[in-house]
C-alpha cells in the first residue's frame, strides 16, 4: 500500500463562526437605516431542527447587533405580512429568510421601507425591497446545534467502482463554483475530477501528469501525492507529486499557476510541503508561489502525511487543528495549546467535524494487521474510537467531504479498485 499524504478539503478558515459571517454580511450588503427593525422568518429546513425557532431569532439577533446600537428586532420569527405590521413605527424593515439546505444555511434578506401615513398604506400597502442580499455559509457546529444531531455510529459505507488506477490522493469540494461537491482523484500518472453516480466513479475531466509538471530530478522511492482547494467563484486546485512539479489548475485542469512543493491548506491560505528524499518524508513548509519558508511551524521536524482543519465550535470560535505522522507511524496532533500523540497509526489521516458538534474527528488507518479506516474523535480525555470499518485491500487514500446535498460531512477513501463513500 503506497504512503499517501493527505489533507483538509479546502484552505478557507475565518476568525468568526458561520451564523456571525453570515448575519454581519447581511447588515453590511444591506446598510440599513438607524431604527431599522429586523425580523427572521420561522425557520425552513431539509433535515429536522428541534430548535428551530431559536436558530431564527439567533439570526434576528445577531443581524441587529450587527447593525449597531440602534438596530432593533421582533420578539420572535414570523412571516413577512405580520412583520410588515409589526414595523409601522420603524425607519425600516429588515426582513430575512432562513433556511438551512443543502447542508448551507442560506439567508435571503430584504430591505423595505416603512410607509406610515396612512393614505400611503392605501395606495401601496405592500412596497417592493430597495435592497437585496443573498448570503450562504455551510453548517458547522454554530448552526449543528438547533438542528438534529449527526450519530457517527449510524454511518454507512456506499462502493463504487473505479478504473483510474492505484490513487495516492483523493479530495472533496467545489471544483467549479456554485456546483457542490465533485471529488478529486491523483495517481502518478493522471489527475481528474468528477462524481459518484451508478456505482461507478464517473469523470468529468481528466489530465496527464506529464502536462502538468516534470519529472522531479530526485524522486523519493514511494511516490507521494497531494490535493488543496481554494473555493469561490473561481476555485483554484492545487496539485502536487514529490516524483513531479506541481501546479494551481482550473476546472478545466489547465494550468494556471506553478507551486513549489505538494500544497496543503493552511489557515486562509495553502502552502507547500517540500520533500527530502533522502531521509524519505518532508521537513518545511513554504510559500507556494515563491518556495520562501514560512512561519509556521509542523508539529514534528520529519513527517510522511500531514493534514489541518479549521474547527468551528458551537459558541462560534474557531480552534486550528493539525496533524503530522512522523516516520515511525507515531501521529503528533496539535489543537490550540494542546497536544496529543498516537502510535501505530497507518500513513492515511484527514481531520474533520463529521459530526458538526466542535469536536475534530481524526480519520486514520492502522499499521498492525488488516487495514481498516477508524475515525476518532478528540475529547479532554483523548482520541475515542468512534467507528471502524475493515479494510483488507488496504486503504490508499483518505478525505473529509465538507457538508453537501446530503447535509452532512462525510469521508471517502481509496481502497483499491473502490471508492468508499462513508455517510
Amino acid at each position: 500500500m503506497a504512503a499517501v499524504l493527505l489533507l483538509a478539503a479546502n484552505s478557507t478558515a475565518a476568525a468568526d463562526g458561520p451564523l456571525t459571517m453570515a448575519t454581519t454580511t447581511v447588515a453590511h450588503d444591506l446598510a440599513p437605516p438607524n431604527a431599522t427593525l429586523v425580523v427572521a422568518s420561522p425557520l425552513t429546513s431539509d433535515v429536522a431542527a428541534p430548535r428551530a425557532d431559536e436558530l431564527s431569532q439567533r439570526v434576528a439577533n445577531l443581524v441587529a447587533s450587527a447593525i449597531g446600537p440602534s438596530g432593533r428586532v421582533a420578539p420572535h420569527p414570523m412571516t413577512l405580512a405580520a412583520a410588515r405590521a409589526l414595523s409601522s413605527r420603524s425607519a425600516a424593515l429588515l426582513f430575512v429568510d432562513v433556511r438551512v439546505e443543502g447542508g448551507e444555511l442560506r439567508l435571503t434578506s430584504d430591505l423595505y421601507p416603512v410607509v406610515g401615513n396612512g393614505w400611503d398604506r392605501i395606495r401601496a400597502p405592500a412596497p417592493p425591497p430597495s435592497k437585496h442580499s443573498f448570503v450562504h455559509v455551510r453548517v458547522a457546529a454554530e448552526v449543528r446545534a438547533y438542528l438534529t444531531p449527526i450519530h457517527l455510529e449510524r454511518a454507512r459505507v456506499t462502493r463504487f467502482a473505479q478504473d483510474i488506477g492505484t490513487v495516492l490522493a483523493v479530495l472533496c469540494g467545489d471544483v467549479e463554483g456554485g456546483t457542490g461537491n465533485a471529488l478529486v482523484v491523483v495517481t502518478q500518472g493522471e489527475i481528474a475530477w468528477g462524481h459518484l453516480a451508478g456505482g461507478r466513479f464517473v469523470a468529468t475531466r481528466r489530465a496527464a501528469a506529464s502536462s502538468i509538471g516534470r519529472r522531479a530530478p530526485t524522486p523519493m522511492r514511494e511516490p507521494l501525492a497531494s490535493l488543496a482547494l481554494t473555493e469561490g467563484d473561481t476555485p483554484t486546485l492545487y496539485v502536487g507529486w514529490t516524483g513531479r512539479s506541481g501546479a494551481g489548475l482550473g476546472s478545466d485542469l489547465g494550468v494556471r499557476s506553478r507551486i513549489s512543493g505538494l500544497p496543503v491548506p493552511s489557515a486562509s491560505r495553502v502552502l507547500c510541503l517540500v520533500p527530502n528524499s533522502a531521509k524519505a518524508g518532508f521537513d518545511a513548509l513554504v510559500d507556494c508561489a515563491d518556495g520562501q519558508p514560512t512561519e509556521g511551524v509542523a508539529p514534528v521536524p520529519l513527517f510522511d502525511a500531514w493534514s489541518e482543519a479549521d474547527i468551528s465550535r458551537p459558541d462560534g470560535e474557531h480552534v486550528r487543528v493539525v496533524a503530522a505522522r512522523d516516520p515511525l507511524a507515531t501521529l503528533h496532533l496539535v489543537r490550540g495549546s494542546e497536544s496529543l500523540t498516537v502510535d501505530g497509526v497507518g500513513a492515511e489521516v484527514a481531520l474533520g467535524d463529521l459530526d458538526q458538534d466542535g469536536v475534530v474527528e481524526v480519520v486514520t488507518t492502522t499499521t498492525r494487521g488488516d487495514d481498516a479506516l477508524v475515525v476518532s474523535s478528540w475529547r479532554a480525555s483523548g482520541l475515542v474510537e468512534r467507528l471502524r470499518i475493515a479494510a483488507p485491500r488496504g486503504v490508499d487514500a483518505v478525505a473529509v467531504c465538507p457538508a453537501d446535498a446530503n447535509d452532512a460531512p462525510a469521508v471517502v477513501a481509496a481502497v483499491g479498485p473502490e471508492i468508499w463513500l462513508v455517510h
